[in-house]
């Protein structure tokens, strides 16, 4: 009697989905550390820079800490908060504009991706539900997109996180953990890459977001180190 291969194909579909997620998760995890590393690195430099150069270091670290914020899962919190703690009110704003270049940054180029490359990822990784949702939205005009994910939502508290998105977002960037999401970076990516925030409030809310920390230091007078 000839063995039916079924089985045979169903565990190399199975093992075949466990090496990609494997894959993406070394993937993710080498970016981290990778960029952590970097992080920690320069963060070495960062005194003497500013001793040397002054304001100019202070214009390189701007850009340095805007691009890895806007880069998912490349800590680099650590150098924010160096540099406000060493240039005090100067530095404060300089890091908090630099925040929100970095999330509007990420913010833009998860709008120029499109839906679809979304539904492939999510296909080779035979998530083949969520793929076939992402692929379907893809296909609904932008201002019909909320319409039809509230219609289709499976679970009650999808509908209410989505009518009230602006407020899940702004609580996402500040939620202890948010690293396994990619930081602040992946979620303005995943938010731009949605469609579902108009810029100018997207901009609104990044703004009211990361504000608590630069004005707590501003009201309690912090003079620099």
């Amino acid at each position: 009697m000839t063995q039916s291969p079924l089985p045979a194909r169903v565990a190399t579909r199975r093992y075949s989905w466990l090496f990609k997620l494997l894959l993406l998760a070394v993937l993710l995890a080498t970016v981290h550390f990778a960029g952590g590393w970097l992080m920690h690195w320069l963060d070495g430099y960062l005194g003497a820079s500013f001793a040397r150069w002054g304001d100019w270091a202070l214009l390189v670290w701007f850009i340095v800490y805007m691009l890895a914020l806007a880069t998912p899962f490349v800590p680099g919190v650590e150098i924010s908060f160096a540099i406000m703690l060493l240039l005090g009110g100067k530095g404060i704003a300089a890091m908090y504009l630099a925040t929100l270049a970095g999330l509007s940054l990420s913010y833009a180029v998860g709008r120029r991706v499109p839906l679809s490359a979304l539904a492939a990822m999510l296909a080779w990784l035979r998530l083949r539900r969520a793929g076939a949702l992402v692929q379907t939205l893809a296909q609904v005009p932008r201002e019909r997109q909320l319409d039809y994910l509230l219609q289709v939502a499976p679970v009650r508290v999808i509908p209410f996180l989505l009518r009230h998105r602006y407020l899940a977002l702004a609580l996402a960037f500040n939620l202890p953990g948010n690293a396994l999401l990619g930081g602040g970076g992946g979620i303005a990516l995943l938010a731009g890459l949605s469609g579902q925030f108009r810029y100018p409030y997207y901009v609104l809310m990044v703004c009211l977001a990361i504000a608590p920390v630069p004005v707590l230091l501003l009201l309690t007078g912090w003079q620099p180190i």
